[in-house]
Order: structure tokens, then sequence, then C-alpha cells
């Protein structure tokens, strides 16, 4: 019986060391998630701010050139020169499809539908027969 109660004092002992080994683990893979999730998480927030940064930057520009765009400064006078082309090149495209589309023109189409002249003979469409394998055998 000695060598009986080895084996389960050895098992015994095998399982704590397994559940201790086991419980480190898995803090550890917690741990690891915990990170991941607050890895994550700092990376939608730093889009977040940098579209909340984009949309300021947009904003202080338009404001600028409301502002200044008659007389803006000497590094941003390109940049208000292709504003103000491009305003001209879409009030003239404005224009055109003005110009093309009329105020509320609409376009008459007329469906002609292929009917025969009342005097024309009406001819039947010939019926197909069935493909030879198709057809039932006699």
């Amino acid at each position: 019986m000695a060598n009986f109660d080895e084996i389960v004092q050895k098992t015994a002992e095998t399982a704590e060391v397994i559940a201790d080994r086991s419980s480190v683990y898995l803090r550890k893979a917690a741990d690891g998630a915990k990170t991941v999730m607050r890895a994550g998480k700092l990376k939608m927030d730093i889009a977040a701010e940098k579209d909340c940064m984009r949309r300021s930057f947009s904003s202080l520009g338009k404001l600028y050139y409301q502002l200044h765009k008659d007389d803006p400064e000497e590094e941003l006078a390109q940049i208000v020169a292709d504003i103000a082309l491009s305003e001209s090149k879409i009030e003239a495209m404005r224009e055109e499809y003005g110009d093309i589309m009329g105020d509320g023109v609409e376009i008459e189409v007329e469906i002609v539908k292929d009917e025969p002249a009342e005097d024309a003979p009406v001819e039947e469409a010939p019926v197909d027969e069935a493909p030879a394998e198709d057809k039932p055998e006699e």
C-alpha cells in the first residue's frame, strides 16, 4: 500500500504544480488581453482626435480665406489664388449646367410599338418542337 500512497501523493503534488502554473498563465493571458484592448482604444482615440484636428484646421482655413481672400499674407497667396480659381471654375460649370438643364425642361420620349398595319394579315408565329432528346418516346 505504501507504493499506492506514494503514487497518490505524487499525483496530488503534480496536480498542485499544474494548477499553480495554469493560474500564472491565465493571469498573463488576461493581462495581455487588457493591454491589447487598451492599445486598441488608444489607437481609436488618437484617430478621433486627429479627425477633430482636421475639422478644426479646415474651419480655420475657411475662416482665414473669408477674412483675407482679398489681401492674403505672402506665404498663403498661392493657396488663396488656387481657391479663388476653383470657385470661378465651379461657378462656370454651374452656369453651363443650368444652360443645359434649363428651368425644369423635361425631355419627352415617345415609345413606339411595332404593331402590324390594320389591313396586314396577322401571321402566327411557328411553334418550335421540343428537341429530340426532350421528346417522350412512343
